[in-house]
């Protein structure tokens, strides 16, 4: 009888050992999660970043392209009246 309720002592820490480690690996879980659902939100903000510093850079060069060709346009008007 006594062996036995040793035995049953041993299977008792025994779980709450494992029950503990579950619960740490269910937390450390959650935390992963939270971290990636986190990163995942940086890197569509990062995206989102890059695609409006790309178009504000696209939009530009196409303004200076029209400048620049408008100015080329009136050299070109200029020279042709002195001819």
């Amino acid at each position: 009888m006594e062996k036995l309720k040793l035995e049953m002592r041993k299977i008792e820490k025994k779980n709450r050992a494992l029950m503990e480690t579950q619960r740490v690996y269910e937390l450390d879980r959650k935390e992963l999660q939270s971290e990636l659902q986190s990163k995942h939100v940086e890197l569509k903000q990062t995206e989102r970043n890059k695609k409006r510093i790309e178009e504000d850079s696209r939009r530009k060069i196409e303004e200076n392209q029209r400048k620049l060709l408008g100015k080329l346009y009136y050299i070109a008007y200029i020279c042709t009246c002195k001819i």
